[in-house]
């Protein structure tokens, strides 16, 4: 498989090689497969042709890309188009003047996407595209009619709209198969309520509202509880109500009710157990919120109708607006709370991706944020990403599937029990000498 194309070659293990690979796609996995099979081609002196499994056999966690390419003397000679459905390349190699050259290695590019422009543009680009593509195989396979999805004026169900408008375009629907749902509450703005509703106008799908207030009073008389007393009963009871009506109108509609849920989300347990946290996929889980929103201005380009909205919705402050508003405006603000999401979601890179100890993350944010980040704020909002990525496992435990793009702490990707106790993360974090 191709795991042999990433370990290194002691000999020249002959002219010609044939690679079948089961890799998944995700943001980089072209560039990186790309700089693999030059790099290959070059140390062992072979030509290689690659061919990954194609767009048909995308399945649960995993997308792929059909990606097949021929490389020989460090350089690619043929290359398919990513999520191509039935992908051929071929090439003339010159067996004779294939010899060693040395192997190249590409810069590290950061956590996410490249630190080039362009192949940042083009990463941006395939994680909608891959997004896309995952949407349309798990539609295919329920013989679903479209897609629903609660659009709240925020930045993930944004996103989680734009997939599901990219997956139609491929299939041939019409954006009216997809039904943006807004499902205003107790703290819902006039501007995130406003643009939910422009949002799904302006990409041409259909639009519906629908209030969970009286849902919500209704079932606080149910249980006897005050609505007065704005505690996590208050406010967990609407986000459980709005994904009870998302699932209750994909099944009457025949519709793939898709989450909006991101992997920053995940990672804090920032969501409601049995609200917010279910789906019926999870198109979003593995991105982290930084990520998104460049995703988001990226597809102001392709989305041009949409564009005004996207630029207001990426400068709204992110809440989850679960109490009421003051003076008409935004009262909850994410990370007020907890801390800027740039800092956790570099935490969840080298924390999940690197491997490495709270004193090694510390270190690493403070020369990566140091100019805009006191020690002392990095300190604190460390401190809450551990404490809270231990305690909140038990709801990534049952997460929807989804599609593993960037980074996917699921299930079926990331098996660490729910109640594992993070004293030795917690000894080193609080050894760190000069917070």
């Amino acid at each position: 498989f191709g795991a042999a194309l990433f370990r290194p070659a002691e000999e020249r293990e002959g002219m010609v090689k044939l690679i079948s690979s089961s890799f998944n796609a995700t943001a980089r996995s072209y560039d990186q497969i790309s700089s693999a099979l030059t790099a290959h081609s070059a140390r062992t002196g072979a030509a290689v042709a690659y061919a990954s499994s194609g767009v048909g056999e995308s399945t649960t966690g995993f997308v792929f890309d059909g990606l097949c390419a021929i490389a020989a003397g460090g350089e690619i000679l043929a290359c398919s188009r990513p999520l191509e459905n039935e992908p051929l390349v071929y090439a003339d190699v010159e067996l004779e003047k294939l010899s060693a050259f040395e192997p190249y290695v590409e810069e590290n590019e950061g956590a996410y996407i490249s630190a080039n422009p362009e192949k940042a543009q083009a990463q941006l680009d395939r994680i909608l595209s891959l997004q896309a593509q995952a949407l349309m195989r798990r539609l295919t396979h329920i013989r679903g009619k479209g897609f629903v999805v609660g659009v709240s004026g925020g930045l993930d169900s944004a996103l989680a709209l734009l997939a599901c408008c990219a997956a139609a375009d491929e299939l041939g629907l019409p954006r009216s198969a997809i039904l943006g749902i807004s499902m205003p509450g107790f703290g819902t703005s006039g501007r995130t309520r406003n643009n939910s509703e422009a949002l799904v106008r302006s990409l041409g799908c259909r639009f519906r509202e629908i209030s969970v207030a009286p849902a919500c009073r209704q079932h606080f008389s149910d249980i006897g509880h005050d609505e007065n007393v704005r505690n996590t009963v208050y406010e967990n009871a609407q986000a459980r109500e709005r994904t009870k009506l998302l699932l209750s109108i994909a099944n009457g509609e025949g519709l793939l009710d898709v989450g909006t849920g991101d992997l920053s989300e995940a990672a804090l347990g920032w969501t409601t157990f049995g609200g917010d946290h279910l789906a019926q996929y999870g198109v979003n889980a593995s991105l982290p919120k930084t990520l998104i929103r460049k995703v988001v201005a990226r597809a102001m380009a392709r989305f041009t109708t949409a564009a005004p909205i996207l630029q207001d919705i990426l400068d709204t402050p992110v809440s989850p607006e679960l109490l009421p508003a003051k003076d008409g405006e935004i009262f909850q603000k994410t990370e007020e709370l907890v801390g800027s999401y740039e800092l956790h979601d570099f935490f969840i890179y080298r924390f999940i991706a690197l491997g490495e100890g709270p004193a090694d993350i510390y270190s690493a944010a403070c020369r990566e944020f140091g100019d805009r980040f006191d020690k002392a704020e990095i300190y604190r909002v460390l401190g809450i990403f551990l404490n809270r990525f231990f305690a909140q496992q038990y709801k990534r435990n049952c997460a929807p599937e989804a599609p593993s793009i960037a980074l996917s702490i699921g299930p079926s990707s990331f098996p660490m029990p729910s109640d594992i106790l993070p004293g030795a993360f917690l000894r080193e974090y609080e050894t760190i000498a000069d917070a």
